[in-house]
């Protein structure tokens, strides 16, 4: 289900995402930064909020990982990027911006 794909960043497709109690649940157990893979499948966007919501509250990165051609109805404030090594760079970012107290 949720992989660890680096210092602190979790990966998971969203095939394996039912709701968001589940991932938030492992969250609170271990925070990471979140990548969620949605190319070949595309949670509503109420189950994604929950989780956005969630990672923002523990000052925590949420990145979803979609092809251009399907970005499109997604809040503004949301991280997303075409691949996964976009998505990781993103994340790099992020966590470099609260060592920095950004």
């Amino acid at each position: 289900m949720l992989k660890t794909e680096g210092e602190g960043i979790g990966y998971l497709d969203a095939i394996y995402l039912h709701n968001s109690d589940d991932i938030i649940s492992v969250l609170k157990q271990k925070p990471l930064d979140l990548i969620i893979d949605c190319t070949k499948n595309v949670p509503d966007n109420t189950l994604l909020s929950g989780i956005y919501n969630f990672q923002i509250q523990q000052n925590s990165c949420f990145v979803i990982i979609l092809p251009v051609e399907k970005q499109t109805n997604f809040p503004d404030l949301w991280d997303i990027a075409p691949t996964k090594t976009e998505a990781l760079d993103l994340i790099s970012f992020g966590q470099i911006q609260r060592e920095l107290n950004f």
